[in-house]
């Protein structure tokens, strides 16, 4: 049931007074001690901290209402934009949020007194920011380092679908935050907990006969769940969106229980969505459509003689090809299939939708797929679908006993190949005969790169010779969509930025532009020494993936490390040496390994007479490594950087 219709139930359902409760965190009650507070114990780097936080949702007269309070504590310049508040106000074409009962000030510390400077209702300001929200918005004044700032409102709200989900974590740490729900017996939520930290608060009570209608009453259910000494959430490398991870008490509504005995379940199973998707004007309806237009293409597309797979793939390029992205996503079509088609362009549900229906018109076993991209965030639950959290729909075509994921959207993937910000968990494939779950993370494709550089080091001390890299995979579609565009001497002048320490010489390519075959890069490349004829050259041979830092600087992590797909970076370099050199320490072979062959690392050095033999490689075998894995991976980049700092040492023979 949308959000519109709920909301009429529930007015014509309830006339009835759920008041918030009473409780222990008082606006304006300032300690001394806390303003004299000059960091945070547990977190020294905080730029803030919030000190308490307390927030409610309630029903009251057919409206949801919301009250929040915090009191935050600014430690340093970089905390002082917290004094600066953005409140979004949802709305739609017949509803919106309103807020009142604002309360906010600013108190400081002044020779053993303390000074507050309250906020007044002039200085808050409201902008129309979409269709889809409002803003109020205003800053405190006098706010300094050492400064408490306290801020009280209440939102009254009509979009009841989600009650109201309530985060415990944010970018600063908090010492504690408390969120309670009262939910009156006739409305059903599905209640789940996202994040690693744990309640240290989770209570519920029953309230007999806490709203009425006409002659009959009902119960109220009061929840109240609680976490102190929370740490600030911090984003880091190779982690998908921070809602996945960010510790919060999440509402859907289920199911509301009228008191004429009737029963609306608002939760849809797969079944329901299903079959709502396919009669959506913009989903099944365009796919219909689809069908129709290219059904004369697809006929001049098909060789009889072919196998279903090279028909396939010549229906995925010509889509592709001939197509353009206009850089959103969705699941609904945004043009029409019709007007895409005709102009070649339109959203990724537009594109994919006219593959799919190119597809089906061939025979084939193609279905759409629904998911939510990587910067969307993960599905909140499998179990009870709610499409809004879906923002995205590729194609699953299965063809014998392998199914191949597709998408039309970039014009630099090969068949078979999704583009990374897919990678995100399963979505669900729309079957007639049987949906289901469809894995994201176990696609075929790497981050693969291999390069080869054949070098010769002459009697004046430079270092000549020959450059081969191979992309392949995801790193092939980087590559291609770096270099597209561009002329032969403006790839050169590229690669030449690329390669600061040296001079590049004779660039060529092989398979720029054919997406299903490794790109192919070479050219010449000259280290000029500083001076003639040194005694002691000092070279680093990690020319091509030489790790620098360590991405990982967390001593612990809590969620998942995310690379969205492996990784498999090869160099091998042969340096011949001149009569009148020779090396000096040469570096020892170090062989690391994750365990459970969840990846290696290998660095090999061989020498001859005149030769050295140096191969150098790093095997990820796995996309997502959970925190478990996370020591071991931290101690393997961390040894790989210590390494990469090793320098070859040449000397100069008397």
């Amino acid at each position: 049931m949308n959000t519109k219709i709920v909301v009429t139930g529930l007015i014509c359902l309830c006339w009835f007074s759920v008041r918030a409760q009473n409780h222990d965190f008082k606006f304006g009650e300032i300690r001394i001690k806390e303003l004299e507070m000059k960091t945070y114990p547990l977190d020294s780097a905080a730029s803030a901290v919030v000190l308490n936080e307390f927030g409610e949702a309630y029903f009251d007269e057919g409206k949801l209402y919301f009250e929040y309070h915090v009191k935050m504590k600014i430690l340093t310049k970089e905390g002082l934009k917290y004094g600066d508040f953005r409140i979004p106000l949802r709305k739609n074409e017949s509803n919106k949020e309103e807020i009142f009962s604002i309360q906010a000030e600013t108190s400081n510390l002044s020779n053993g007194k303390i000074n507050r400077h309250p906020l007044s209702t002039k200085e808050v300001f409201y902008e129309n920011n979409s269709r889809y929200a409002d803003v109020a918005k205003f800053a405190l004044t006098n706010v300094q380092v050492g400064s408490i700032i306290e801020v009280k409102y209440t939102i009254k709200t009509p979009f009841i679908l989600n009650f109201w989900p309530w985060e415990f974590q944010r970018e600063i740490p908090k010492l504690y935050s408390e969120f309670w729900a009262k939910i009156q017996a006739n409305y059903q939520y599905n209640i789940s907990f996202r994040g690693y930290l744990k309640l240290t608060k989770n209570e519920s009570s029953l309230e007999h006969d806490c709203f009425s209608y006409g002659t009959s009453k009902a119960d109220c259910s009061l929840l109240k769940f609680a976490i102190k000494d929370i740490p600030a959430f911090k984003e880091e490398d190779y982690m998908t969106a921070k809602s996945n991870f960010i510790s919060a008490i999440n509402f859907e509504l289920a199911e509301i229980k009228y008191f004429d005995g009737r029963t609306d379940k608002v939760t849809k199973e797969w079944k329901d969505v299903e079959d709502e998707l396919m009669q959506n004007n913009d989903f099944g309806s365009q796919i219909k459509k689809a069908k129709n237009v290219t059904e004369d293409v697809v006929k001049t597309l098909l060789n009889p003689d072919s196998s279903s797979l090279s028909n396939a793939k010549k229906i995925y390029e010509w889509m592709r090809d001939s197509f353009s992205w206009n850089e959103q996503g969705g699941k609904y079509s945004e043009l029409g299939v019709k007007k895409a088609f005709e102009s070649k362009t339109g959203n990724a549900a537009d594109l994919n939708f006219i593959l799919l229906a190119a597809l089906q018109n061939a025979n084939l076993n193609a279905n759409p797929v629904i998911l939510s991209t990587r910067n969307n965030g993960m599905p909140v639950s499998s179990l009870y679908p709610v499409l809004s959290e879906y923002n995205y729909v590729i194609v699953a075509l299965q063809l014998s006993d392998q199914v191949y994921l597709l998408d039309a959207t970039d014009k630099f993937l090969p068949f078979g190949l999704l583009p990374m910000r897919c990678l995100n968990g399963t979505g669900r494939s729309l079957n007639k005969k049987k949906s289901d779950f469809v894995n994201l993370t176990a696609v075929n494709g790497k981050q693969k790169k291999f390069s080869s550089f054949n070098l010769s080091l002459d009697e004046d001390g430079n270092l000549k010779g020959t450059v081969q890299i191979s992309y392949s995979d995801y790193d092939a579609v980087a590559r291609r969509k770096l270099l597209s565009g561009l002329n032969k001497e403006e790839i050169l002048k590229s690669i030449q930025n690329e390669w600061k320490q040296a001079e590049i010489k004779n660039f060529s390519s092989e398979n720029l532009l054919k997406m299903d075959k490794p790109l192919v890069e070479r050219f010449e490349i000259i280290f000029t020494s500083d001076e003639v004829k040194p005694a002691r050259i000092y070279f680093n041979p990690f020319l091509n993936g030489k790790w620098t830092e360590n991405p990982f600087k967390s001593i612990e992590r809590f969620y998942p490390v995310d690379f969205g797909a492996p990784l498999q970076q090869i160099v091998a370099i042969t340096i011949k040496l001149p009569p009148n050199y020779q090396i000096d320490d040469f570096p020892k072979p170090q062989t690391l390994a994750l365990p459970q062959e969840g990846g290696r690392y290998i660095f090999a050095a061989n020498k001859t007479d005149n030769s050295i033999v140096i191969r150098n490689s790093l095997l990820l075998n796995k996309a997502v490594y959970n925190s478990n894995e996370y020591g071991p991976l931290k101690e393997l980049f961390a040894r790989i950087v210590q390494i990469h700092q090793t320098d070859l040492v040449f000397l100069r023979k008397n």
